[in-house]
């Protein structure tokens, strides 16, 4: 396993969204969906992404789910997902995401 994106800063927070409006022509509900804007990430507060080690990209796709790494995090509850497949945020699912409570 390995931490793909740990604490952001505001201001580190700001050139992702900003980046990631840009990459979809200045969309900003699409930006929204796959990245918090600025001052509304829960990584800020303390949230983590994860990874396992040399799956590169598919680390942010359901695809992760399949790992044996995710499973036995997941499957004992050692980890809580922020972003489940129904949550109330409207946020696309992120396997990745970690809460932090």
């Amino acid at each position: 396993m390995l931490l793909t994106s740990g604490i952001r800063s505001v201001m580190k927070q700001v050139s992702l969204f900003l980046a990631k409006e840009e990459s979809v022509d200045g969309n900003l509900s699409l930006a929204s969906y796959s990245l918090a804007p600025p001052g509304h990430s829960y990584q800020a507060i303390g949230d983590l992404d994860i990874g396992k080690k040399g799956f590169g990209s598919r680390n942010f796709s359901a695809e992760f789910t399949e790992t044996d790494q995710f499973k036995r995090l997941i499957d004992p509850g050692y980890l809580d997902i922020r972003y489940t497949q129904q949550n109330p945020f409207g946020v696309r699912y992120e396997p990745w995401h970690i809460k932090i409570v």
